[in-house]
């Protein structure tokens, strides 16, 4: 798996990943490291598969941190960050497809509380917040020291309270 990679690695690594479906939830879990599909988004995808988020970042990782070539898709959260739940962090995210996640509060496909993050060729689409209350069917990001947005396209993302899909 995915997460067996990560476990394995210590700061400074760089797991890649095949080609494949990967039915898993991934936490970096406060390594350092750099997480890669080796043929990009179209045929290396992680499947939450109803389970969320797909994706944690949570534990002061820095800006080395990386996942770029995936396609992160079925993510159900009953709370805050359906696809990427990133707190206190500084990832960056390179070539991802983020579609088809739901979160019940914040963040359809993002969500974001604090550090510096960057997005570069992403695509997030199909997202949505389903509570009433929620915000963000894209992203939803507070307290974020910088947030960089580059070449990324964002479609049929939606919330109650907030249509664009950003919260920022």
């Amino acid at each position: 798996t995915i997460q067996q990679g990560i476990n394995a690695s210590i700061d400074g690594d760089s797991v890649i990943v095949s080609v494949g479906i990967y039915y898993e939830i991934i936490n970096y879990n406060g390594k350092n490291i750099i997480v890669t599909s080796s043929f990009g988004p179209d045929s290396t995808i992680i499947d939450a598969n109803g389970m969320g988020p797909a994706v944690i970042i949570e534990n002061g990782e820095s800006s080395v941190v990386e996942l770029s070539g995936f396609t992160i898709q079925n993510a159900f959260n009953s709370a805050d960050g359906g696809a990427v739940y990133v707190a206190h962090s500084s990832p960056n995210f390179k070539d991802l497809i983020i579609h088809n996640n739901i979160s019940w509060n914040k963040g359809g496909g993002v969500y974001i509380n604090g550090g510096s993050q960057t997005f570069i060729n992403c695509q997030v689409n199909n997202n949505r917040v389903i509570d009433q209350s929620g915000n963000g069917g894209v992203m939803y990001c507070i307290h974020s020291e910088s947030l960089l947005i580059e070449d990324c396209e964002f479609n049929y993302n939606s919330s109650y309270k907030n249509f664009t899909g950003l919260y920022l």
